[in-house]
């Protein structure tokens, strides 16, 4: 009598994995929980999804909160996007003082004006709209990207062929 003997069947899966039913009704394999998902006890059957704003930690044995992070207006990428910014911005509106200054030239009168000047102004505002990515988001900002993105991407591609 005693202790039974172990079996393929009979072996424990660890928390952070799930039990997958063989064709022998007691007997199973044990596979890792998916991403984003864990099992806390024995032998468990499923694995359970983490709530919104959670990940699994390493051993799928529970769920962490992901903090938000936001590019800060301090940090290096951030000063290279606002640089990148400026120096764009500027030079935008550099080829926009030229371009108004020659308006009279052969070169400026045989392009289409209005359409270039709408080009220079979408592609300003495209330079300054990409600092709204610094820091943390609010609701207006979010929409306002949302509306920039979805407006000023097909109408900039569409003057420009």
């Amino acid at each position: 009598r005693g202790k039974p003997h172990d079996s393929i069947c009979s072996l424990d899966c660890k928390p952070g994995s799930r039990q997958i039913q063989e064709t022998k009704l007691c007997c199973w394999t044990c596979e890792p929980c998916p991403l984003d998902t864990h099992s806390y006890s024995i032998n468990s059957r499923v694995c359970i999804a983490c709530s919104p704003g959670e990940i699994s930690n390493d051993n799928r044995t529970g769920c962490l909160v992901v903090l938000p992070t936001y590019l800060e207006y301090t940090h290096p990428a951030g000063l290279v996007l606002i640089l990148f910014a400026i120096i764009g911005g500027m030079l935008t509106l550099f080829t926009l003082v030229v371009f108004i200054r020659h308006a009279d030239t052969p070169i400026v009168k045989a392009s289409s004006k209005e359409l270039c000047l709408v080009m220079l102004c979408g592609v300003f505002i495209g330079y300054l709209s990409s600092l709204l990515s610094l820091g943390k988001p609010t609701d207006n900002i979010c929409m306002y990207i949302f509306v920039w993105d979805q407006c000023s991407d097909p109408l900039l591609s569409s003057l420009s062929s």
